[in-house]
């Protein structure tokens, strides 16, 4: 976690601007009924994006599971051949006597298994090269993530790397203010940052995730449940990446995991801080290590 040291006139701003919503609050604005209809048909339009985003996120990370298989399975077979390499040799020196073409055919099959020995001790080196390859490409990116984020309040701001992946992890008290999906000016130039970052990566997706706590939401005209609350913060994250952060639309899926994927298991107040806060996850793309299996 990076440390921020926050002056004075910093902390005065941020008053300024929470005084300034308080005073927006108090006002009140009406909702004229076209925007509402407008905002509704919206809500159900990405909600259909959401799952379709969702359902192909899940079967790209299983085919990365499914990769990681692969190579355990294929290094299973390696010391299997080598076993096998290993009884034929000894079959070869107890047969040495025999007749030339015993000898000739168990030549040509100990050939056989040499050459498929070398093919898969070859993928191995080269699955590991790859996957190698990725964890560094994942490192290199926590870093600069971490190192563009140094000037500022990253108060309720981590980055870690898990599973292969880089997951920047935003609470709500960066972003957002209580019940709004409207992304506070701390939280502005936070995303900012990290747009710089992610546009200097080509190979790599990028999810963006919604997380409530267990409190129920107060439905309103835009939410019903922690749902809607957790799937239109996940795309108006989306939303600033692409528009003001300059990221390529086509590498992002907006997601919503509503109260079900909690950070901290627990019903107290440190538990649902924690678990009130948008996941920005990086995986690298796999292109490299399918082809590698082939």
């Amino acid at each position: 976690m990076v440390k921020v040291i926050v002056s004075k006139s910093t902390l005065s701003n941020i008053w300024k601007i929470v005084a300034s919503f308080a005073i927006c609050s108090l006002c009140g604005c009406g909702i004229a009924q076209e925007h509402y209809d407008a905002a509704i048909k919206s809500r159900d339009s990405l909600k259909v994006v959401v799952n379709d985003f969702m359902i192909k996120h899940t079967r790209l990370t299983q085919q990365n599971n499914e990769k990681e298989s692969t190579l355990i399975q294929t290094r299973s077979d390696l010391e299997k051949l080598q076993g096998e390499h290993a009884e034929l040799m000894n079959r070869y020196q107890q047969l040495s006597t025999n007749s030339l073409e015993d000898n000739a055919n168990l030549n040509a099959q100990l050939e056989e298994v040499r050459k498929d020995l070398m093919l898969r001790e070859k993928k191995v080196k080269l699955l590991e090269k790859k996957i190698k390859e990725r964890d560094s490409i994942m490192i290199t990116l926590r870093d600069k993530i971490q190192k563009a984020l140094i000037g500022l309040n990253n108060n309720g701001l981590e980055v870690n790397i898990k599973d292969g992946k880089v997951y920047v992890s935003l609470s709500n008290k960066l972003l957002f203010k209580s019940g709004s999906t409207d992304i506070d000016k701390k939280g502005q130039e936070a995303l900012l940052f990290i747009a710089g970052v992610l546009n200097t990566q080509d190979d790599i997706t990028i999810t963006i995730e919604g997380h409530t706590d267990n409190q129920q939401v107060r439905v309103n005209q835009r939410f019903s449940d922690n749902w809607d609350l957790s799937v239109l913060r996940s795309t108006e994250v989306a939303r600033f990446l692409t528009t003001l952060g300059g990221v390529d639309s086509k590498r992002i899926i907006a997601a919503g995991r509503s109260e079900y994927f909690p950070a901290i298991t627990g019903d107290n107040n440190e538990a649902r801080a924690a678990n009130r806060r948008t996941e920005i996850i990086i995986t690298p793309r796999l292109d490299a290590i399918m082809e590698a299996i082939k």
